[in-house]
């Protein structure tokens, strides 16, 4: 009884269906079909009497087909660019395994490069024009990444290091036409960021060839140095924004400063994982692994922080949470354990 019931009702949806979509769509298939035929009979039997049909058509129906193409871009254009925001914090990326006299950090640093500028497309500098363009988020996180490994970069004296941190820190939004100088060309960020790659790649094939000077303690300690003043840095942006916090439900500018501290944070987490293989020889004690694991940790326990919407309330708030400052703190708690690492550092060094 059961399955006749069970059939029943499928066969009633079936004819539902059937009588409600199926032949609608058949018939007009049909008309496509028979007028598609009929205009290629009418072009084989009479080319001018087809065109002169044509044309009359194209010029009685322009104006309604170009308002219909404009109302389906205007319509598509935020959807288009929002379907192709990719904020990829993913924990487990990196570079390509290198050789024991080589640095995984710089060869992470590539990677990076390469798939925020290639993979997914760098979206700081798109026009108007680009749907991307109403993009704020994955562009914040972006231009954080690129702050992050021009700090790395340049807290080594290694001069092809130097000049890759230079490139890294230009600036983000710089397309091929200056906007602000009367349409100028200039290089586009993303050019600049490979040529950037580039040097870090030369720099990890002078590694391996014994061409560049052995890694010391005393540039990690410099590079750790650079990660805390960076995220110092990213700290000053948060207060600055908190101190204009209000009950307001949406900033629209907190959550640029939430997902370029994002950025820096992922990015220093990575790094700080693979400095740690390329140290290993520096890690000689119990006490300075636990420093180097507590600072990867603060780093990712920092930028997992990921709520849904950014809210930017006061800290004493009572309807509007203040994410920035859960941010905040977090971000001073990966600053500590940095420093802590950096004090075990100078310690064993002495």
């Amino acid at each position: 009884m059961k399955n006749n019931k069970i059939l029943q009702i499928v066969k009633k949806i079936y004819s539902s269906f059937k009588l409600m979509i199926l032949r609608p769509v058949g018939r007009l298939l049909k008309r496509f079909y028979r007028s598609v035929k009929a205009g290629v009979l009418m072009a084989l039997r009479n080319p001018k009497s087809f065109l002169s049909q044509t044309l009359a058509f194209v010029f009685r129906w322009w104006k309604r087909f170009v308002v219909g193409l404009i109302l389906v871009a205007i319509a598509f254009y935020p959807i288009i660019g929002f379907l192709s925001e990719e904020i990829d914090d993913n924990p487990d990326f990196g570079g390509p395994v290198v050789a024991s006299n080589q640095m995984q950090s710089i060869q992470t640093a590539q990677a990076l490069i390469r798939r925020e500028v290639v993979t997914h497309g760098w979206k700081a500098n798109l026009p108007i024009v680009f749907p991307s363009s109403v993009l704020d988020n994955m562009p914040s996180f972006q231009m954080g990444i690129m702050d992050a490994l021009a700090a790395f970069a340049g807290a080594y004296p290694d001069e092809k290091l130097q000049r890759s941190s230079e490139m890294l820190a230009y600036p983000g939004r710089t397309w091929y036409l200056n906007f602000s100088s009367y349409l100028k060309p200039t290089k586009p960020a993303q050019r600049v960021y490979r040529k950037a790659m580039a040097l870090l790649r030369s720099y990890n094939d002078d590694l391996k060839n014994g061409q560049a000077a052995p890694l010391t303690a005393k540039d990690l300690s410099h590079v750790i140095r650079a990660m805390r003043e960076d995220l110092r840095h990213s700290t000053f942006k948060i207060d600055e924004k908190l101190e204009l916090a209000s009950e307001r439900v949406i900033d629209f500018g907190a959550d640029n400063v939430f997902y370029k501290t994002k950025g820096k944070l992922y990015a220093d987490a990575l790094l700080m994982r693979d400095l740690k293989r390329d140290y290993v020889g520096l890690i000689d004690t119990p006490e300075m692994e636990v420093a180097f694991n507590d600072a990867i940790d603060a780093l990712t326990k920092a930028y997992q922080y990921n709520p849904g919407i950014i809210l930017n309330g006061k800290a004493d708030g009572f309807l509007v949470p203040s994410h920035l400052a859960v941010q905040g703190f977090y971000t001073m708690q990966a600053i500590d354990a940095l420093k802590s690492l950096q004090n075990f550092l100078s310690t064993g060094n002495e």
